[in-house]
């Protein structure tokens, strides 16, 4: 297969060529580029949660349904995405991570377009505003056992963690999360300036959804999203 079209970068012409799934060849070519297409490296999405009515959270959750969103996928340019778990109950999340990595262990497919999965709570902040539609009766303070029963029933899939630093025992939490290989994310959290910069220095190195999540009206100067 061929395909000329103008590089993401620099707008320049360039033919590639694709054998057996992968690029050949790369080259620019001496073409006039008007009305070509642009062709660029695939995306890769931090946070999906599901598509066409079907949640990564859920009970109905199938590996064949996984499958078809990682398909559909493709069509918008992305080739690897984290879905992402959002907060439920412990059985509910057990189950849909376990039905994530059984897709990913049954096609190799999948696994090469997921990377890993975002787990998005259930450690965030029980407030109105912050909290988005997360549940609130299912937000609840961090707990390394249950992240442990979490991630084995993930097969050790899970590669980001949201959560607030708002809650006793965060910093601590956060290293023992960040020390395992997981990145920590802060997000739907009411925390505080110091909470914050204790996360960062903890092992927080990402914001989720920046400002989405928050109370409707804040501080002009101390407030979680400068701290940020």
């Amino acid at each position: 297969m061929e395909i000329i079209a103008r590089w993401y970068q620099t707008g320049a012409p360039m033919r590639i060529r694709i054998a057996g799934g992968r690029v050949s060849e790369a080259a620019r070519v001496d073409v006039a580029p008007t009305g070509m297409p642009w062709i660029a490296p695939g995306l890769l999405d931090m946070q999906i949660n599901g598509y066409r009515g079907q949640e990564f959270s859920s009970d109905q959750l199938t590996v064949e349904r996984c499958a078809e969103i990682v398909e559909a996928t493709a069509a918008f340019g992305v080739t690897r995405f984290l879905p992402t778990v959002t907060t439920h109950s412990l059985a509910t999340l057990s189950g849909a991570l376990r039905t994530i990595g059984e897709a990913c262990d049954q096609d190799r497919r999948i696994a090469a377009r997921v990377p890993g999965i975002h787990l998005e709570g259930p450690y965030i902040s029980v407030q109105d505003g912050p909290r988005g539609a997360h549940p609130q009766a299912h937000c609840h303070a961090p707990d390394w056992d249950e992240f442990c029963r979490l991630q084995e029933a993930s097969g050790g899939r899970i590669r980001v963690l949201t959560l607030s630093p708002e809650h006793p025992g965060a910093a601590p939490f956060i290293s023992r999360v960040a020390a395992s290989g997981v990145v920590v994310s802060i997000g739907h959290t009411a925390a505080t300036a110091r909470q914050i910069d204790e996360a960062a220095d903890a092992g927080a190195t990402m914001s989720t959804h920046l400002g989405n999540g928050s109370h409707p009206l804040l501080p002009r100067h101390e407030n979680y999203l400068w701290a940020q």
